[in-house]
């Protein structure tokens, strides 16, 4: 697969750097909006066309595949941007492969052009990562559909116009439901995640909804809400790898401003150390996100499966290598709020369990290997 950037690709780059650098200053204003989306700076990504820009032109996209996902999602790592950029197309995808083909154009061009927020709700308690498991479920009654079940740590559901809910009707078939957030606001418990994101539980229990919230049902359900989760995996990574570069890039600046003994600390061959193994530790993600770019093009799912789930495991030991020695190379003052990098230490702690941790990574590779 190459991986040289094109035309396009390069272009889009450029404009991320750009736009990166000026939302230091503005991050703050994110981080104090009540759903952790400042409608500024969400319009702004809007008008950059980030969402659709790795989906086909047949839904809306602009076609650039996989690879501009990843140079987004890194560029939104290196800036510490909380917006809800993963959350939106994540649920775009779902969308783009489970909706009937009549209603699939009429919710992907709102959701493109910034005119409602779609999340989806479908992550629970005891899943811890593994998207096939769901107890959420509908049962058929005369006003429509009453379910039952909890969604768990849902990001940007504080903040979003329509919620996509995922459910087994009569506890076979999995089902999509697409609602108005409104209607369950009584029903979510708001938090913000470590690393600063809105996110909430949702309590479905007794929660009912009319037979024209179904959208999908199916075996493709449960097959777009995997492929859709794989590229939201490789999407996250490439979150953690933009956060490890500039957590690598100010732990080498402070040590060479700091000074003990009359010599700045970036001098001691032991601190030296630790930054080659922070570079290594990069170095080496870099690598396996394209490996992971690479099995989501395939058509193999147990293909898929092994590439992303490698991804996950070896960029989560890299993060966990990268923030530890960024912040132990700061000293005390890396874990204050006050300093920058006790911040990117929390996105890659929060990348950590994002989309499950390595005990369900290493199973699902396994697994996959099985089939071999």
């Amino acid at each position: 697969m190459d991986f040289t950037l094109s035309v396009e690709e390069a272009m889009l780059k450029e404009s991320i750097d750009c736009f990166m650098l000026d939302y230091a200053s503005r991050r703050p204003a994110s981080l104090a909006a009540p759903h952790g989306r400042d409608p500024t700076i969400w319009r702004s990504v809007i008008e950059l066309g980030w969402l659709p820009a790795g989906f086909s032109e047949d839904v809306g996209g602009f076609g650039l595949g996989a690879v501009a996902e990843i140079l987004i999602h890194e560029g939104i790592g290196r800036g510490l941007m909380v917006e809800p950029v993963l959350a939106a197309t994540l649920a775009a995808r779902v969308i783009a492969l489970a909706a009937p083909e009549g209603r699939c154009a009429a919710l992907l061009a709102p959701l493109f052009s910034g005119d409602r927020l779609i999340i989806l709700a479908h992550d629970e308690p005891e899943a811890r990562g593994d998207v096939q498991l769901v107890e959420a479920h509908a049962v058929r009654d005369s006003q429509g559909f009453r379910l039952s079940g909890r969604k768990a740590m849902i990001d940007s559901a504080p903040g979003a116009d329509q919620l996509l809910i995922s459910a087994r009707i009569d506890g076979a078939d999995l089902a999509l439901f697409l609602v108005e957030a409104s209607h369950l606001a009584g029903r979510m418990r708001v938090c913000r995640t470590i690393d600063g994101r809105a996110a909430a539980e949702i309590d479905l229990d007794g929660a009912v909804f009319s037979a024209s919230a179904l959208l999908a049902v199916g075996p493709q359900v449960a097959n777009a809400i995997n492929v859709a989760h794989d590229h939201a995996i490789v999407a996250a990574a490439a979150d953690a790898l933009g956060a490890m570069e500039s957590a690598l890039a100010i732990t080498a600046e402070y040590l060479k401003t700091r000074h003990q003994f009359g010599v700045p600390i970036s001098s001691f061959q032991a601190l030296q150390h630790k930054l080659a193994d922070m570079v290594v530790a990069i170095e080496q993600a870099r690598s396996i996100i394209l490996c992971g770019v690479a099995a989501l093009s395939s058509g193999d799912s147990a293909e898929r499966a092994r590439g992303v789930s490698a991804a996950k495991v070896l960029v989560m030991t890299s993060a966990r290598l990268v923030g530890a020695h960024a912040v132990q190379l700061h000293g005390g003052i890396g874990v204050t709020e006050e300093h920058l990098i006790s911040h990117y230490f929390r996105r890659l702690t929060a990348f950590a369990i994002r989309f499950g941790g390595a005990d369900y990574h290493l199973s699902r590779f396994v697994t996959s290997q099985d089939g071999l």
